[in-house]
């Protein structure tokens, strides 16, 4: 796994987005928003090629730490998505 900007998708419907690496069996997510309401139509895919939209809600959560067998996938995301009011 190559470290980076994605979008990683949880078990029980959490949806993280930030800088990716490795620490041992954990995916360490930093400068991590939860990401509440995608606001697209055409899914995550879209999210992760062109970025927020007006009607994305993204929570700030710094650091999270998930079990890399809690992560259901992983999507390469070129834009950074940021915390919305």
């Amino acid at each position: 796994m190559h470290g980076g900007y994605k979008i990683v998708v949880c078990q029980r419907g959490f949806v993280y987005a930030g800088n990716v690496e490795l620490h041992g069996d954990y995916i360490v997510i930093t400068d991590a928003v939860n990401l509440r309401v995608w606001g697209t139509t055409k899914g995550l895919g879209e999210l992760a090629l062109a970025g927020a939209t007006p009607e994305t809600k993204a929570d700030a959560c710094g650091a999270v730490r998930v079990h890399e067998l809690a992560v259901v996938s992983m999507i390469d995301a070129k834009e950074v998505i940021g915390a919305t009011a």
